[in-house]
């Protein structure tokens, strides 16, 4: 059986260690700031996004990563790794160009098993480590790529977020201003959800951000239920207040069970879209 080397775009948001450890490969996505393009985990970082964000009326843009990109990111693996197997595991294709730009990348590249994660963020996140887990039990590569499109297209990775402010929804035109304005004076924090790979709004929660997280976190518990996969979790945040996690990540260890709770801070790629104060929890749902 070929080796298997697992694949992200920075779309991914997991900790460097788990990079290190799984001999996870990443490719990033290009961000322009100012006139200049940067590269998510390279040569910028979410402050300089924050920073830019407050004194100007434009944010940052992401683009989708390049056909191209993607053919040399495969090769430099195979050049590294030798004979191997490679799956990728791509931002949602509802969110990002990025998929089909890879799509045109596999068909030049052999031997690379591409899964449209349906998801972002830490949702992608999981199910690389799902595949992961998958492999250290013996599955092949396109065994391991059947059972994850599968669980990506079946929303069973649930991947939602409160977000504390839509300016730079507004900003990136991904919401009116009067919507920006309504949901400022009525103190609204809206939640989003991964549906079918794409993001929509699911709940409207008023009141100060520390209490909403922690009604989100609530609900979720109380919608998934015994349908929670507790293998691992999520909680992932954007630069935030200080302690503006502690609570969330305190009550996601005591009520779900979950074998592994992970915290990790948004990159830059989502933090260009979320802005500050946005917390996600982020697991697996059973079949």
């Amino acid at each position: 059986m070929s080796k298997i080397i697992f694949s992200v775009d920075s779309g991914c948001d997991i900790p460097q260690s788990l990079i290190d450890s799984n001999n996870i490969y990443v490719v990033n996505f290009p961000i322009t700031m100012g006139g200049k393009e940067y590269r998510d985990r390279v040569d910028i970082n979410p402050q300089m996004i924050y920073d830019y964000a407050d004194n100007h009326k434009d944010l940052p843009k992401t683009s989708a990563v390049n056909a191209q990109e993607h053919i040399d990111h495969f090769n430099a693996i195979r050049e590294k790794e030798g004979d191997c197997e490679i799956i990728h595991t791509a931002i949602s294709d509802g969110v990002s160009l990025t998929y089909k730009e890879a799509l045109k990348a596999v068909e030049e590249v052999k031997d690379v098993f591409l899964i449209d994660s349906c998801t972002l963020s830490s949702g992608i996140a999981l199910l690389v480590l799902h595949a992961i887990d998958l492999a250290n039990e013996g599955k092949s590569a396109k065994e391991i790529y059947d059972i994850c499109q599968q669980k990506a297209k079946k929303d069973l990775v649930q991947t939602s977020f409160v977000i504390e402010t839509l300016t730079y929804l507004y900003k990136g035109g991904r919401c009116s201003a009067l919507k920006l304005l309504g949901a400022n004076l009525l103190k609204i924090r809206p939640t989003v959800k991964l549906i079918k790979g794409k993001i929509e709004p699911v709940d409207k929660m008023k009141g100060k951000p520390t209490e909403v997280v922690k009604r989100y976190v609530q609900k979720l518990k109380e919608e998934y239920g015994d349908r929670i996969d507790t293998t691992r979790a999520f909680v992932t945040n954007s630069l935030s207040d200080p302690g503006y996690e502690d609570e969330p990540l305190k009550m996601v260890k005591e009520m779900f069970g979950f074998k592994e709770v992970i915290h990790q801070i948004a990159g830059s790629t989502i933090t260009t879209h979320c802005g500050k104060n946005t917390l996600g929890v982020l697991f697996m749902l059973k079949e």
